[in-house]
C-alpha cells in the first residue's frame, strides 16, 4: 500500500512541478506584457526581456525543484 501511495504522492507533486514550468514566461511573452503593460515599444521590450532574463538560473532552480522531487519519492532512500 505504501508504495501505491508513494507513486500517487510522486505522480501528484510531478503534475505540480510540471504545472509550475509550464507557467513560466518565456522571454517573448516577457516582452509582450512589458508592451502591453508597460507601453513599451517591442525593441525595448525584447531587449528588456533579455537583459532581466536568467535562463541558468531559472533552469538551476528547476534542476534543484526536479531533485528534491525525486528525493522524497525514491524508494532507496527510506
Amino acid at each position: 500500500m505504501q508504495e501505491t501511495n508513494s507513486k500517487s504522492g510522486l505522480a501528484s507533486d510531478a503534475i505540480k512541478f510540471v504545472s509550475q514550468v509550464a507557467n513560466l514566461l518565456t522571454t517573448e511573452e516577457y516582452a509582450q506584457v512589458l508592451i502591453d503593460e508597460e507601453e513599451v515599444d517591442e525593441i525595448d521590450a525584447i531587449n528588456l526581456a533579455y537583459r532581466n532574463y536568467d535562463g541558468m538560473e531559472t533552469v538551476e532552480h528547476l534542476i534543484r525543484v526536479a531533485r528534491h522531487i525525486w528525493d522524497k519519492h525514491d524508494s532507496t532512500n527510506s
